[in-house]
């Protein structure tokens, strides 16, 4: 990112990063219930999927990052957002 915003410097294009925690969304969903998928995230330490599905409600939603990115793209001429960390309130559980 850091060389995109070198090239485009001199432009009106600002470059944000956006780093978003754990976003609801169906691709997610469809992957912990996936049998195969759950197994390799208990195996690799990840966490319980089945409580990542309990817990859904804690996870960020579609339209939080739509309202994020907005907010980013709307930002003043005098300044731009370089990075946004998005924090879920799940991860701070597990």
């Amino acid at each position: 990112m850091q060389a995109l915003r070198m090239e485009l410097k001199n432009t009106n294009i600002k470059i944000t990063n956006i780093l978003p925690g754990f976003v609801w969304t169906d691709g997610l969903e469809r992957t912990l219930r996936d049998p195969v998928q759950a197994k390799a995230m208990k195996d690799l330490g990840l966490g319980d999927p089945e409580l990542f599905i309990e817990k859904k409600d804690l996870m960020i939603q579609p339209e939080d990052m739509g309202t994020t990115v907005y907010d980013v793209m709307k930002s003043g001429k005098n300044y731009y957002v370089y990075d946004m960390m998005v924090r879920d309130k799940l991860q701070e559980m597990v």
